[in-house]
């Protein structure tokens, strides 16, 4: 997902480790469609979905392939929808 450029906290980590959520081209109640308009560069081959539920904490050296960078407006509404998993009990 996206860098932001300006950041409430700095991640311990920053430069080597990230926080993401999952790619997936099987959609579901709450998956989140990555549209070509939310692209500032990059995008995926086929009709892909984020999957909130799915948060990871990848290090640099896990990375394999970079799709791309998505709009800041994007990742702060995914960022929203992560938030309702963290607080559901």
């Amino acid at each position: 997902m996206a860098h932001r450029e300006q950041r409430l906290h700095s991640h311990p980590f920053d430069g080597e480790q990230y926080i993401a959520v999952a790619i997936s081209t099987k959609e579901y109640d709450d998956s989140i469609p990555l549209t070509e308009d939310i692209w500032e560069v990059g995008g995926v081959p086929r009709q892909s979905f984020v999957s909130p539920w799915v948060v990871h904490s990848p290090r640099s050296e896990d990375f394999v392939a970079w799709q791309g960078c998505v709009t800041n407006a994007f990742v702060d509404s995914v960022v929203e929808v992560v938030e309702t998993y963290l607080r559901e009990v």
